[in-house]
């Protein structure tokens, strides 16, 4: 299965459209927020993909969204958020925490407009990957437009994934 990741498009519809079209097989798209607005717009073009969103910073008309919620895809758990009310930006402490009650195997999280990748240590002691796929509106700090893909697949008999960044 593909999940394509995206966050913080803001209202740059031709990129992120030429993200989902660059990646027609993706199953599903998740977004973490910042162009909620713009990203029900595309979803209509896209009839035959499942979109799962999060509410982020900017997405101000959309109180019926989450700030925060867990998927499970393929039988891997993924935490999303957008990441603003978990001080994302100062550190992970609070993201981890709450990503360690849903027993999360991926942490997806926006709003830096920074793409990232790395491991966290749960409170459990389960080790998860967390990872920010940029920006496909407002690149900051010297990156490029970016988003993830999620490959998920199956080895023996258990779900396994590879999460990568994309650059435009």
């Amino acid at each position: 299965m593909k999940v394509l990741i995206i966050s913080d498009i803001h209202y740059a519809t031709e990129t992120a459209k030429s993200a989902i079209d660059a990646n027609r097989d993706a199953e599903y798209v998740l977004f973490l927020g910042d162009g909620l607005d713009l990203m029900e717009k595309i979803s209509l073009l896209y009839p035959t993909v499942g979109f799962i969103s999060v509410r982020g910073n900017c997405d101000f008309c959309y109180p019926e969204i989450p700030l925060s919620k867990t998927v499970t895809l393929g039988g891997v758990k993924i935490f999303m958020c957008h990441g603003h009310k978990f001080s994302i930006k100062n550190d992970y402490s609070a993201v981890i925490s709450a990503a360690g009650k849903e027993n999360a195997d991926i942490v997806l999280y926006g709003h830096t407009h920074r793409p990232s990748k790395g491991e966290c240590i749960l409170p459990s002691g389960k080790t998860a990957v967390l990872f920010n796929p940029g920006s496909l509106g407002e690149p900051r700090g010297g990156s490029k437009y970016s988003y993830g893909i999620l490959n998920i697949t199956e080895e023996d008999g258990k779900p396994s994934f590879n999460l990568r960044h994309i650059n435009l």
